[in-house]
């Protein structure tokens, strides 16, 4: 089984979620999406690191996604999250990216985001 990872269960594990240590000890069948790699720019870049800082903060976030595997968007992709976007469109878009690439992919999306859990078309897990 494979997962997708969101951004906000890595942000838990860099600020030392102990129950995400033993998930995240083996990388094999762990991905993130490209969007993920841009949430997690963005949110060091606005939330986490001041700007003297945000070099190193940001490398240490890209090395680790790296070690998780990258997915590309595809037009699959895009098609899923068109259909998913007229479906659940309250939701955030990123989200639905997300979900769109679980379901093409056939992954479990790991998300500690409960609004997601609306998008009856993917499998949702949320770790702690």
């Amino acid at each position: 089984m494979d997962f997708l990872i969101d951004a906000d269960v890595i942000v838990d594990f860099f600020n030392g979620k102990t129950e995400l240590f033993e998930f995240f000890d083996n990388t094999e069948n762990k991905f993130v999406s490209v969007l993920t790699v841009g949430e997690l720019n963005h949110m060091v870049l606005k939330y986490k690191a001041a700007k003297s800082d945000y070099d190193s903060v940001i490398d240490i976030a890209n090395d680790f996604c790296h070690l998780l595997h990258i997915i590309n968007v595809d037009e699959r992709i895009a098609v899923e999250y068109g259909k998913l976007r007229t479906k659940y469109n309250q939701l955030e878009d990123l989200k639905l990216w997300l979900c769109a690439t679980a379901i093409i992919k056939d992954m479990v999306f790991i998300t500690n985001d409960k609004t997601v859990e609306q998008v009856k078309e993917v499998v949702i897990k949320r770790i702690i």
